[in-house]
């Protein structure tokens, strides 16, 4: 993968993150995403339904079995995650679909195939935060068998609470 499409890739991350009411990324941040080593960046394309995991080096590696990918694409969602390689622990920072893609599954498809992704490399367990006001957030991870381990009081802005999750894969 060329710069340049690592580049367009950024691009419609900045995008999907322009969607967002808060806790937006900037693109700055989304590129570093790409060169930490503790990082892993997922992103979802339309057609075919394909999910690609972007690596350092900026080649990639598709997760599930679609081959036919060409240049350009459409990215439609991206999910990244924060992997403690030595105790094989992951917290999920961010999921976001499309806003014209929601409420059809995608997410639930996108997260049980990356989670199915880190179970064969021997990851043991994921973490992550959520708004208590996110419910549709909330249920998508209940769904996936997620289970709140703790209640964080007034974490986020406006005093609102998150709930940590945990999930044993």
């Amino acid at each position: 993968m060329s710069n340049t499409n690592i580049q367009q890739i950024i691009e419609k991350i900045f995008q999907l993150e322009n969607q967002l009411k808060e806790d937006q990324y900037t693109k700055e941040q989304i590129q570093n995403f790409f060169s930490y080593h503790h990082y892993d960046v997922f992103i979802l394309i339309y057609e075919p339904k394909t999910i690609l995991k972007i690596l350092q080096n900026h080649t990639w590696n598709i997760i599930n079995n679609q081959k036919d990918i060409l240049l350009p694409f459409d990215v439609i969602g991206y999910a990244l995650f924060f992997k403690n390689d030595s105790e094989q622990l992951l917290e999920l920072h961010k999921i976001v679909i499309d806003s014209k893609f929601r409420g059809r599954g995608l997410a639930f498809d996108f997260l049980s195939q990356i989670l199915n992704d880190y179970k064969k490399l021997n990851y043991r367990k994921i973490f992550l935060e959520v708004s208590e006001q996110n419910l549709p957030a909330i249920n998508l991870y209940k769904k996936l068998n997620f289970k709140i381990i703790q209640v964080r009081k007034k974490y986020y802005q406006n005093n609102i609470d998150a709930f940590v999750m945990t999930l044993d894969i």
